[in-house]
């Protein structure tokens, strides 16, 4: 290891019991072949040199702006910057608000959304730094979300929504705290699944697969069957997916809001995607609520008031997939 470090390389090393080699990982080829060079002849057989992603620790640059007396909760509205100002149109949404590492503050939106990215809290702007996990890890086919440090700001554990809909379980505004969380394997098909975004406000729909991708994408949740208008638009992303149980303030985490159709549906023939929960702890441990997990078991119970389903006909035809940014604005 003095050896490659001396040769100022960029590598991670690891031991492996199983072929009782030690692995290096370098960026590139020509830093393999330097690396292997600097391995003594006598250690060459138990030195294996790999060329891939080398390891980083995973800090995310501090926010600016942030000032006593702020706080970061799900449902807020994200903004984006533009290059001659320092604050932007509304772009995306907060998923949760959580803790991380040995208890930093931050919070989940999709991947796709930045940066960079604004917080607007008590009058004025938050910039957020870059993500803490990179993009290339949490934004890819498997993944679509992205962690940004908060600093000094408090995470609040609610979600703040606003009904459009008129959905007769909400008021027309309020806020959900969020008790617990709800893995992936225990989300089932048939449960009601809603969510809170910019654009559209809360929606709610039908869980109807959690295994749904498309090219490239894989381990998403899908839901459908919606009885309001629109079941998510551009401005939703990163949105916090939630089961709520119909009667009660307190809601159990499901996901972040991805992809919705392209070019927009209505009611029945909307469908939307959402990254599981659970499936972001397997990069970056993370905390919105307490560390442990519930399933939802038994046979799906849907609130009684919010959906009156009908399958979508023959003639209401499924759009493809988008993810949902608003189309950018001039300054």
């Amino acid at each position: 290891m003095s050896l490659l470090g001396g040769a100022r390389l960029n590598f991670d090393t690891s031991y492996k019991p199983q072929n009782g080699k030690f692995v290096v990982t370098v960026a590139d080829n020509n830093a393999a072949q330097k690396a292997r060079d600097l391995v003594p002849a006598a250690l060459r057989g138990d030195v294996e040199v790999r060329v891939g992603r080398t390891m980083r620790t995973e800090q995310g640059t501090a926010p600016t702006g942030v000032l006593a007396g702020d706080y970061a909760e799900g449902g807020m509205t994200i903004h984006h910057s533009f290059p001659d100002r320092t604050d932007g149109q509304p772009w995306c949404t907060v998923g949760y608000s959580v803790t991380y590492g040995s208890g930093k503050r931050g919070i989940i939106t999709a991947g796709h959304c930045g940066p960079p990215l604004h917080l607007y809290i008590n009058d004025h702007y938050i910039r957020l730094g870059d993500p803490v996990v990179p993009l290339s890890t949490s934004w890819s086919g498997l993944y679509d979300y992205g962690i940004y440090d908060i600093g000094a700001a408090a995470a609040d554990p609610w979600v703040r929504f606003k009904d459009y809909n008129a959905i007769p379980e909400f008021p027309d505004s309020g806020w959900f705290s969020v008790s617990n969380y709800v893995s992936r394997v225990n989300q089932k098909v048939g449960y009601t699944a809603c969510k809170s975004g910019y654009t559209t406000g809360i929606t709610c729909g039908l869980i109807a697969s959690t295994y749904a991708g498309s090219t490239g994408k894989a381990g998403y949740v899908e839901v459908d069957r919606s009885n309001q208008e629109r079941l998510s638009a551009p401005g939703d992303s990163g949105g916090p997916w939630f089961y709520h149980p119909g009667s009660a303030t307190s809601i159990l985490a499901l996901g972040v809001h991805s992809s919705g159709i392209a070019g927009g549906c209505a009611r029945l023939t909307c469908r939307a995607w959402y990254m599981p929960i659970d499936r972001m702890m397997t990069t970056t441990p993370v905390c919105a609520w307490r560390r442990s997990e519930l399933d939802l078991g038994g046979t799906p119970v849907t609130p009684r008031r919010i959906f009156r389903h009908r399958l979508p006909g023959r003639d209401e035809a499924l759009g493809c997939f988008q993810t949902e940014l608003p189309v950018p604005t001039p300054a």
